[in-house]
C-alpha cells in the first residue's frame, strides 16, 4: 500500500489518532486540506523549546538564545532544502552560516500573509494587471482587489481551459493565449499568481505547465513575475522552485504536520520587494536615527518584524525532518485512497446524483476528493451538509463542507459540498467506512 509507506507504523506517531470520540470510536480525519495532525516528533520539538531554552533570537547573547538561534537556522535550512531554494543544497554539510541561501526564505504567519507580503511589496503602476485562476482561494483573490482600490491595478481571471466544466484540466496554451489578449487589450501584465494545487478539488497543475508559463513570462520585457500558492502542494508532492523557475511561493506549516501560526514565503530575488508595505520595527533594521530613514536589514530579517514564532519554527524543522524521506511516497498513497472513494461513488456521478469536482483521474488530484450534491426544490445546501455530517459523526469521520473560500465558483452552484482530504496516515479501511455510510444516503436520494 502507498508505494512503501508503512502506514501502520506512521500512525503510531500521531497521538490524536488514538483518542476515542464520543461514540467510542477512533477518529477518521479527512480534513487535512484545512490542517494536518502533528506527530510526536513535532510535539516534542515544540515542548523542548519551552522546557529547555525558552528564549529569543537576535536580542540576547546568552547560551539559551544561541541555542534557539542555531535551531532556527537549522529549520530554515531544512525548509530551504525541502523546496530546493537556491544555495541550500550546496551548503556544505549543515553549514548554517552560508550567506546566500537564508535570503530566499521568509517566515510569515501562513500562506495568506505570504501572498500579501508579495502583493504589497511589489511596486505597482496604475493599470498594471495581475492574473489569477478561476478557482483560487480567497487568499489569492482579495489582496489583488485591495490593491485595485489603493493602487489602481486590474485583477483578471483566466479559466483552466476553454471549458469551465467541473472536471476541466489546466490548459497552458489556452492560458497563455488569454494572457496575451489581456496584455494587449487591457493593460500590461505584471504578475501571474496561481495555486499549484487547488484546495477546492485537489487539482494540481503539472510541473511542465508551470515551467511553460514561467518561461513565457520571463521572456517578456519587462518580465512578468510568477507566483504559486503552494499551501496544498508542498505538503504532498516534491516541489523544486528552481526547476519550476518561479519568482515567489507561499505555503503553510500547519498543512504539513507542523505547528499552527507559521508559513513560509519564498523569494527568488529578495531585493525585488521595494514598496515596504509590510511591518517594520525590531529586527528589520541595522540602525535607526532621530532625523533620517533607518538602515534596513537584508532579507529575511527585513520582512520578519519583531519577535518570531520560535517554537513554531523549531517545530517546522521537525516536521520537515519527518516528511523528508516520505514525500516521494505521499502522492501514490493518497491516490490509492482517493481511488477507493472515487470509484465507489462514480455510479452516482454517472446518473447526476452527485458531481465530482476535478478530473476523474485521481493522479491529478490525489490529496482531495470533493463532490457536490445538487439541491432539489425547497432544499437547503447547508441542511444537506448537516445531514451528511450527522451520519458521519457517529463514526467520528471529520471532513470539510461549504464553499472552501472559493466563493465566486462555489456559491452560484447551489449545492451541498463535501471535501475529503487525505494524508500519509489515512488508510483504505477509513475510506471504506466513509463509503459504507454515504452510499445508503445517496441511494435514498435516487
Amino acid at each position: 500500500m502507498g508505494q512503501g509507506l508503512d502506514v501502520k507504523r506512521i500512525r503510531e506517531d500521531f497521538p490524536a489518532l488514538h483518542r476515542q470520540g464520543s461514540h467510542g470510536r477512533l477518529p477518521i480525519y479527512f480534513d487535512n486540506a484545512a490542517g494536518t495532525i502533528p506527530p510526536r516528533q513535532v510535539i516534542a520539538a515544540v515542548s523542548e523549546y519551552f522546557e529547555q531554552y525558552p528564549s529569543c533570537v537576535g536580542r540576547s547573547r546568552h547560551w539559551w538564545a544561541n541555542e534557539v538561534k542555531e535551531k532556527v537556522r537549522a529549520a530554515r535550512l531544512a525548509l530551504a532544502r525541502f523546496i530546493h531554494a537556491p544555495g541550500a543544497q550546496q551548503a556544505a554539510g549543515d553549514d548554517l552560516h552560508d550567506l546566500e541561501w537564508p535570503q530566499h526564505l521568509v517566515f510569515v504567519k501562513n500562506t495568506t500573509e505570504g501572498l500579501n507580503l508579495i502583493a504589497r511589496g511589489l511596486f505597482w503602476e496604475e493599470g498594471e494587471v495581475v492574473i489569477t485562476g478561476d478557482r483560487e482561494h480567497n487568499s489569492n483573490r482579495t489582496p489583488w482587489w485591495d490593491l485595485a482600490k489603493t493602487r489602481g491595478i486590474q485583477p483578471k481571471v483566466i479559466k483552466r481551459g476553454a471549458s469551465d466544466a467541473p472536471d476541466a484540466e489546466f490548459d497552458p496554451d489556452y492560458f497563455l493565449h488569454e494572457l496575451e489578449q489581456i496584455d494587449r487589450n487591457v493593460g500590461p501584465v505584471k504578475l501571474v499568481s496561481l495555486a499549484q494545487t487547488y484546495n477546492l478539488d485537489g487539482y494540481t497543475i503539472a510541473d511542465a505547465a508551470i515551467q511553460t508559463i514561467a518561461a513565457y513570462c520571463h521572456s517578456r520585457d519587462p518580465l512578468i513575475y510568477v507566483m504559486l500558492d503552494a499551501a496544498q502542494s508542498v505538503p504532498h508532492i516534491p516541489v523544486d522552485v528552481q526547476a519550476l523557475d518561479i519568482d515567489f511561493m507561499a505555503f503553510s506549516i500547519h498543512k504539513m504536520l507542523g505547528p499552527t501560526g507559521l508559513g513560509v514565503c519564498y523569494l527568488k530575488d529578495p531585493t525585488c520587494l521595494t514598496e515596504g508595505f509590510f511591518p517594520s520595527g525590531g529586527g528589520t533594521v541595522t540602525r535607526t536615527f532621530d532625523d533620517q530613514v533607518p538602515i534596513y536589514a537584508d532579507s529575511p530579517a527585513r520582512y520578519e518584524a519583531g519577535l518570531q514564532h520560535w517554537s513554531g519554527i523549531i517545530g517546522a524543522g521537525a516536521a520537515v525532518a519527518y516528511l523528508r524521506d516520505k514525500i516521494q511516497r505521499v502522492h501514490p498513497h493518497q491516490a490509492e485512497l482517493n481511488r477507493i472513494v472515487t470509484e465507489a461513488l462514480w455510479e452516482y456521478c454517472a446518473t447526476g446524483l452527485i458531481t465530482l469536482l476535478g478530473p476523474r483521474d485521481v493522479n491529478t488530484r490525489s490529496s482531495i476528493c470533493t463532490f457536490e450534491v445538487p439541491v432539489r426544490a425547497s432544499e437547503d445546501p447547508w441542511k444537506l451538509e448537516d445531514e451528511i455530517l450527522g451520519l458521519c459523526s457517529e463514526a467520528n469521520i471529520m471532513f470539510r463542507t461549504g464553499d472552501f473560500c472559493v466563493h465566486p465558483y462555489c456559491i452560484p452552484r447551489n449545492a451541498a459540498r463535501i471535501r475529503l482530504s487525505f494524508y500519509l496516515y489515512n488508510t483504505p479501511e477509513e475510506c471504506h467506512t466513509f463509503v459504507d455510510i454515504i452510499r445508503p444516503y445517496l441511494e435514498m436520494r435516487r
